[in-house]
């Protein structure tokens, strides 16, 4: 599907309310409409496989997180460690030059809008977990688009700033998961700052200079050490 077939797709599923189950529970309303949400989402899975096209990918990253951000609170709760595993494995895909492929940046979106709607649901069992591991897999992906950075030009192109904004959701919304990689993140962050073309993109400077206020702790070392790589 093209970028336009899943704007189509996504405009249809928000116009006719179909990830929206509020039909009485028990009824055969809501039955039926289960069962087709149900098939619905199996297909979407069913494309967010790493040996699918690149289409098919795309398409079913941009979909599951409609899927996260529109379904309903237990069928999100149902589906957050299948759909993080899923995007998870789509987050790294990656071009003959190396750069992440459309796919791969739809599926860190993606992640970043499932960690995000997770962190409002942390009193439900076993969502805490289960968001830990999402957010993990998150934050991990973008600290590798980061840190595979060789040259400051590229840190002002869209896919850093996704990058980093995939960072800072994880701060906000599950800090706690974040805290054994804080030095990781840190340095990653950092060299986000240092390495930026100043000047010409401050939207990536501010918002890793927020990302780094949301850090769980604060230490010099990390700071230290990308300052003295950089020189």
């Amino acid at each position: 599907a093209s970028g336009a077939d899943c704007a189509t797709a996504e405009a249809a599923v928000r116009h006719h309310n179909l990830l929206c189950e509020t039909f009485d529970e028990g009824s055969n309303a809501a039955a039926h409409h289960a069962a087709a949400v149900d098939v619905y989402l199996e297909h979407l899975e069913s494309l967010a496989v790493p040996h699918a096209s690149e289409h098919a990918k795309m398409a079913a990253c941009r979909l599951l997180e409609q899927a996260c951000l529109e379904c309903g609170p237990r069928r999100f709760v149902a589906s957050l460690g299948r759909w993080g595993a899923a995007l998870g494995k789509l987050a790294d895909g990656a071009d003959r030059d190396g750069n992440p492929t459309p796919s791969a940046r739809a599926a860190l979106r993606a992640l970043a809008a499932m960690t995000r709607r997770a962190s409002a649901m942390m009193d439900i069992p076993g969502v805490r977990k289960e968001a830990a591991t999402v957010a993990q897999k998150t934050a991990a992906a973008a600290l590798r688009r980061i840190e595979s950075r060789e040259s400051s030009a590229v840190f002002s192109s869209d896919d850093a700033v996704d990058a980093v904004d995939a960072v800072a959701v994880c701060l906000e919304s599950h800090p706690a998961a974040l805290r054994p990689k804080t030095d990781a993140v840190e340095a990653a962050l950092v060299k986000v700052v240092l390495e930026s073309p100043h000047g010409t993109n401050s939207m990536i400077l501010s918002r890793a200079t927020r990302a780094l206020a949301r850090l769980p702790r604060t230490g010099a070392f990390a700071f230290e050490s990308a300052s003295k790589q950089a020189r």
